[in-house]
């Protein structure tokens, strides 16, 4: 691991909640992505070290909607995707049985939070495929 690549944020109103950030930041997110399969929209504000990820469910998203607003999970980069999702399949539940495309146009896999204290943990591949 090299870094937290990101921290998730779920929000229900997604023009509402860019605008407070965009205020808050003082930078302009990312283009809104549209992640039809996992039923979410998401944008990103790029800091420097970090970047804020909003999480928009939609309606049908009962898993996230259930959850509520706020911290969804936090996310490290990975060197090597495959070798580490390898590596913590034998330790760790995790939610897929293998790396998925992901925002950010990176491989991704979760560990359970069942797995870590009811904490959800992203890895993001730290390249683009």
């Amino acid at each position: 691991m090299k870094k937290c690549d990101h921290i998730a944020i779920v929000v229900f109103d997604l023009e509402s909640a860019i605008s407070k950030w965009k205020k808050l930041l003082q930078l302009n997110p990312s283009a809104i992505e549209d992640m039809i399969s996992e039923k979410v929209k998401v944008c990103f504000f790029r800091l420097d070290n970090i970047k804020i990820e909003l999480v928009w469910p939609y309606e049908e998203n009962e898993t996230l909607r259930k959850r509520g607003e706020g911290i969804a999970h936090f996310c490290l980069e990975s060197d090597d995707i495959h070798s580490d999702f390898n590596r913590l399949k034998e330790k760790y539940t995790l939610t897929s049985s293998a790396p998925t495309q992901g925002a950010d146009g990176k491989e991704v896999f979760f560990v359970h939070p069942k797995s870590l204290g009811r904490v959800l943990v992203e890895f993001s591949s730290s390249k683009t495929s």
